[in-house]
């Protein structure tokens, strides 16, 4: 089974970050590869995962990844980049939402 294949349905997109469908799957797809991920849930604007390990180095992946890809998570849905590890140390799930 594709577990991409909700947010296919979905429709899921961040237009407001030139980010289409197939964009969002490809970052997904590398961080499956490198970490392991579930699709959780998907919309049109937003997709919820859970990791299956955490990177290594959570302060970098933020900075150097996250921060590029989905900044309205770090910055609406969490009070800045410390409350977000917070809450990916304890859950390893991770709203994306492109507003």
């Amino acid at each position: 089974m594709d577990k991409f294949a909700t947010l296919r349905a979905s429709g899921t997109s961040g237009l407001n970050h030139d980010l289409e469908t197939d964009d969002i799957i490809r970052q997904l797809s590398d961080w499956d590869r490198r970490f392991g991920l579930d699709v959780l849930k998907a919309a049109e604007d937003s997709a919820t995962i859970r990791f299956k390990r955490l990177p290594e180095d959570l302060e970098a992946f933020l900075e150097d990844e996250l921060m590029d890809f989905c900044p309205d998570t770090v910055f609406q849905n969490f009070d800045g980049p410390a409350e977000l590890l917070e809450h990916l140390t304890e859950t390893q799930t991770l709203v994306l939402w492109w507003d």
